[in-house]
C-alpha cells in the first residue's frame, strides 16, 4: 500500500471492497501480472 500512489489506490478501492470474490480473484490476478512486466 505505502508506495502506491492516490490514484492507483482509489482505482483499487472498487476491487477492495467488492463482495465477488471470482471477480476479486481475477481483478487481482491479472493486476499482478500486469505489474509484473
Amino acid at each position: 500500500w505505502w508506495d502506491k500512489s492516490i490514484e492507483e489506490i482509489n482505482l483499487l478501492i472498487p476491487v477492495l471492497t467488492c463482495s465477488d470474490i471470482g471477480k476479486v480473484r481475477k481483478y487481482i490476478k491479472e493486476y499482478l501480472s500486469e505489474s509484473s512486466e
